[in-house]
């Protein structure tokens, strides 16, 4: 019994000293591209506070609507996001690089960064949510979730 109990102790030690502790959405922008599409950018502060640093392995948006469902959103490619900003100046500037799939997060530091997610919904669909989440799935299973309005 008290090694089983040591055990557990080192192993819920051990995953709690590796996971990505903090991260939150600050800004969301959002255009509509078509009837039922819109793009919205995420703009994002994350903090890796491991002494190691972290590979991500997938970024998974979704919103909350106002009517309880959740909708998942697509990543819009890191080498499509210039041409985002360049054809819907409207959303305004880009001020962060995009996270993206293989960035690694450094060890013991915070980056904000942004991504750019189609959202297969009407503006007025997406200007109701209740929220926006992001997860962040790392090279060794761990995860953020980001949240924001």
């Amino acid at each position: 019994m008290l090694i089983a109990a040591i055990a557990f102790w080192r192993t819920t030690e051990y995953f709690a000293k590796h996971r990505l502790a903090e991260g939150k959405i600050g800004k969301v922008r959002m255009i509509q591209v078509d009837l039922n599409e819109a793009i919205a950018i995420l703009d994002f502060t994350v903090k890796n506070d491991t002494d190691r640093p972290i590979v991500v392995r997938s970024l998974e948006p979704a919103f909350d609507a106002s009517d309880g469902s959740s909708v998942e959103g697509h990543v819009v490619a890191a080498r499509d996001i210039d041409s985002v900003f360049r054809n819907y100046p409207e959303v305004g500037q880009q001020f962060n690089s995009p996270l993206k799939a293989q960035d690694t997060l450094p060890a013991n530091a915070s980056v904000d960064r942004m991504i750019a997610v189609r959202f297969d919904v009407p503006e007025k669909v997406f200007a109701g949510r209740k929220g926006v989440t992001l997860q962040v799935d790392s090279n060794a299973g761990i995860v953020a979730e980001l949240k924001g309005k």
